[in-house]
């Protein structure tokens, strides 16, 4: 699906969270997996990537072992997800080293690390430490193109063995007195399907 290999990582412009595991070949499915989410935004938040996050955190659950570190005081909880966050109202410098060492804890052991971009999540990501697999989910909007933090998210990609630029589709509104919209519900089920490589 558009994969190109570019350098030690893969990039995919089609939204493949990745096909190919860390030891050779084949998909994450039924292997078990620890996996860690570092993101600055998660529900109840409503932008970008937080509807995301908080649906393949749902989907990645039902076969692995999933760790949300975010920013929030009341994360939404997700059945079968530990949500693992720092308060949104300490002073930015505080709050980067909490998330930071909550980070660090959530990626003993794991087996992948996925992150969203934004500075506050990738300067943590960097420092962390490296995991066996690592994807960097690029969202939409271009990074400020202040030197340090280009230099950051050039850092991460080359860390990075998977990049995806996109994600799957948004969710179809379900509108009261509307038809149920059963051709968008069954493109979005397929979209995540292709998108988390089943």
């Amino acid at each position: 699906l558009g994969r190109v290999q570019a350098g030690r990582y893969q990039e995919s412009h089609a939204g493949t969270i990745a096909k190919t595991n860390p030891q050779g070949s084949g998909y994450y499915r039924g292997t078990n997996m620890k996996v860690v989410i570092a993101t600055s935004l998660y529900p109840p938040d409503i932008a970008d990537p937080a509807p995301y996050v908080k649906e393949l955190a749902t989907r990645l659950a039902r076969d692995h072992e999933v760790t949300i570190v975010t920013y929030g005081r009341m994360p939404e909880e997700v059945s079968g997800v530990l949500v693992s966050a720092t308060d949104k109202r300490s002073p930015a410098l505080i709050r980067m080293f909490r998330f930071t060492i909550l980070l660090i804890r959530a990626l003993r052991g794991a087996d992948l690390l996925l992150v969203q971009s934004g500075i506050s999540a990738e300067i943590p990501a960097l420092i962390a430490g490296r995991v066996r697999h690592t994807i960097l989910r690029i969202s939409p909007e271009p990074v400020k193109r202040s030197l340090w933090r280009l230099q950051v998210r050039h850092q991460l990609q080359r860390r990075a063995r998977t990049i995806v630029r996109d994600g799957a589709l948004d969710r179809p509104e379900i509108l009261p007195f509307a038809p149920y919209p059963t051709e968008a519900i069954t493109a979005y089920e397929a979209a995540w399907e292709r998108h988390i490589g089943d």
